[in-house]
């Protein structure tokens, strides 16, 4: 909170935000293998009541966890038949409520969901598909009290064991209308049936905005975290005007609603999403997280441009340098990225982290980043390690 309350001479250390280390990435695989075997030290390991085991993200040095209601309960998800024009011989394919079309499959041996298209790529299918199923955003699949309950639980015992910063969670925006609708569909009705666009993304929103009302009333909330990946390799997917158009009024009741309850907004983007930056501010988010280097976002700019403004959560490279670099260019990609990111001492704006989870890395790198991070974060002098002999802003 320090960070995002523009407080940081109060720290000894800028705060860290890791990514998931998924099962399906050779990573876990191999972290299980050389780390959490049968001689893990009992000392090491870390299961928080209700909420499960903590021991990957204590020793990747995660200083967050995030707890949420769901936004839509029991809805009958849909497997596609025979007969259906989505339909694939051999494949178990499923729609979910943003109407994506999620196939079943493996990656390096464990069952996974891929997005393989969108099912609501017309006005006539998605009518179609909620006439059958129902309307998601009804009443009769809303959480409930018990959701409440399990919510406030996992947040207390979280807070009770004290290692994590407990984080609110709200659902996509964009990526439910480019997964969902398909971008074939959004520029035409961006430009034909407006209207029918924005009951989609209102329709959508509803049972997000419900969810993200029933966690900030608990009154335990400071800091929610979302996803909405908006954009690809040097562009983002969308035009500033389009994202203005449709998107940002969501993202400003997002944001409105957390500052109504005191609580800040931080939103995960990845791509090249430098464009809708000022979108992003000017529609009140805080926090802005992933900041993906290989997708050309360059980093230094992006602090100059937002001044203190925005806080810029991870940045550091988690596709290439911690991928395939050396311990020694993991070293070097963390002592620039503080560099560059940091406002300066006494208001870093900046939390420290890889752009994406942990997927297909060395256990090694991975050991050697948490370590650097933590190092050259520390602050000595009055200011981080990694600025020491560095000009601050």
């Amino acid at each position: 909170m320090a960070v995002f309350e523009h407080r940081t001479q109060d720290l000894d250390r800028i705060p860290i935000f890791m990514s998931g280390a998924p099962v399906t990435g050779l990573f876990h695989q191999a972290w299980v293998d050389e780390v959490a075997d049968e001689n893990l030290p009992d000392e090491s390991v870390k299961i928080i009541p209700g909420v499960g085991d903590m021991t990957l993200q204590t020793w990747l040095g995660a200083e967050s966890a995030h707890v949420s209601i769901p936004a839509v309960c029991n809805y009958p998800y849909s497997e596609i038949k025979p007969g259906d024009k989505h339909y694939k011989p051999g494949a178990r394919r499923t729609v979910d409520v943003s109407g994506r079309i999620m196939e079943q499959s493996t990656m390096h041996g464990v069952p996974y969901s891929w997005h393989v298209g969108p099912y609501f790529d017309t006005w006539e299918a998605r009518e179609a598909f909620l006439a059958e199923h129902g309307e998601f955003w009804d009443d009769r699949f809303a959480p409930g009290e018990e959701h409440v309950k399990r919510f406030k639980d996992q947040w207390r015992a979280l807070e009770e064991d004290g290692s994590f910063f407990p984080m609110g969670g709200a659902w996509i925006i964009w990526e439910a209308i480019f997964e969902g609708v398909g971008p074939l569909a959004f520029a035409r009705m961006s430009r034909k049936e407006p209207a029918k666009l924005d009951r989609i993304l209102e329709q959508n929103a509803m049972p997000i905005i419900r969810s993200l009302s029933m966690q900030l009333e608990t009154g335990l909330v400071n800091v929610v975290s979302f996803p909405d990946d908006l954009g690809q390799k040097d562009r983002p997917l969308l035009s500033v005007q389009h994202y203005d158009r449709f998107m940002k009024p969501i993202l400003v009741q997002y944001a409105n609603l957390c500052h109504k309850h005191g609580a800040k907004l931080m939103m995960h983007s990845c791509g090249f999403i430098e464009p809708l930056v000022p979108s992003f501010i000017d529609a009140g988010l805080d926090a802005l997280q992933a900041l993906e280097a290989t997708a050309n976002i360059d980093h230094a700019r992006l602090r100059k441009a937002t001044k203190d403004e925005l806080i810029l959560v991870g940045g550091m490279d988690s596709s290439l340098v911690l991928t395939f670099g050396t311990p020694d260019d993991v070293v070097s990609e963390v002592k620039k990225k503080y560099q560059d990111m940091i406002w300066n001492p006494d208001d870093t704006c900046y939390i420290a982290g890889p752009t994406h989870d942990i997927l297909d890395c060395s256990v090694k790198n991975v050991e050697v980043f948490r370590d650097s991070m933590r190092k050259y974060g520390t602050y000595e002098n009055g200011k981080p390690l990694a600025l020491h002999g560095s000009v601050a802003r």
